[in-house]
């Protein structure tokens, strides 16, 4: 078993990128026609990101949602490979919720592939329309959002089945409760409520977004502890993993483990 730890690259990115996307209208519009998107503008450059919902002076109609795009670099993860667990950090920075929405924040796949290696992102539909709504983690609540500390998320199952065989792993921030469901918050007349959380550029990088990844590859995967006359079960499935077993999610959108010996049945 093996641990790999990564963040993204500060500006001038280099092969993978932190920032943030935000859709807004030219005058109030309906929390619908505001997230499907009409206007965009990006930012991969800041010293912090930031989900946020911003309301309208008009009578229940909004200005804008801000979204986080991560892209990490695969690092030195082979090509076979069995994800055991995976947490997505963030350093908190600020919070402020003058809207009264108690917004809440999660992970979701990122799917619209970026531009020159990862390093530049584009404002356009196709981008907006990339981030996913099926959850990869338990949502943070506002008040659990440490602005002092690091915010973890722990992957599911989902979430780790999203991380590919090649190329960069993109990751899709936004909130929950409101942004990812569609469902509309109470409104209140020219107010906001966000989350921030530092990027790569800020200081250092070393508040920059981390992805902790503990996996199994090739022989490390491989448990051979034999109890009697029995191999565990633990060295079977490692052992169908390398050498054919696989993890895929099925038509109902189900995870499914698949052992070589049930294809060959």
């Amino acid at each position: 078993m093996a641990e790999l730890i990564v963040r993204p690259d500060a500006d001038p990115e280099v092969s993978s990128l932190d920032g943030r996307m935000e859709t807004y209208l030219l005058a109030g519009e309906t929390w619908a026609n505001l997230l499907a998107g009409q206007n965009f503008a990006t930012n991969d450059s800041d010293t912090s990101a930031r989900i946020e919902i911003k309301s309208d002076a008009a009578n229940d109609k909004w200005e804008n949602i801000y979204r986080g795009i991560l892209s990490f670099p695969r690092g030195i993860l082979p090509k076979a490979f069995e994800i055991t667990s995976a947490t997505l950090s963030l350093r908190g920075l600020a919070k402020n919720d003058d809207l009264g929405i108690t917004p809440d924040i999660n992970i979701y796949a990122f799917t619209e592939e970026l531009e020159d290696n990862d390093t530049w992102i584009d404002n356009t539909q196709a981008m907006w329309d990339g981030f996913g709504t099926t959850p990869f983690s338990t949502a943070i609540t506002y008040a659990g959002w440490d602005i002092t500390g690091w915010n973890d998320f722990d992957i599911n199952l989902d979430g780790r089945l999203w991380i590919p065989k090649t190329g960069n792993i993109r990751f899709g921030i936004r909130n929950a409760n409101y942004d990812a469901t569609g469902n509309p918050p109470v409104w209140a007349a020219s107010e906001e409520s966000n989350l921030y959380w530092y990027t790569a550029d800020f200081g250092d990088g070393s508040y920059a977004p981390k992805l902790t990844i503990v996996y199994y590859s090739g022989q490390d995967s491989v448990d051979s502890t034999v109890i009697g006359n029995k191999v565990s079960l633990e060295a079977i499935r490692n052992l169908e993993f390398v050498y054919g077993g696989r993890y895929y999610h099925s038509k109902e959108g189900l995870a499914v483990y698949e052992s070589i010996y049930h294809r060959n049945t």
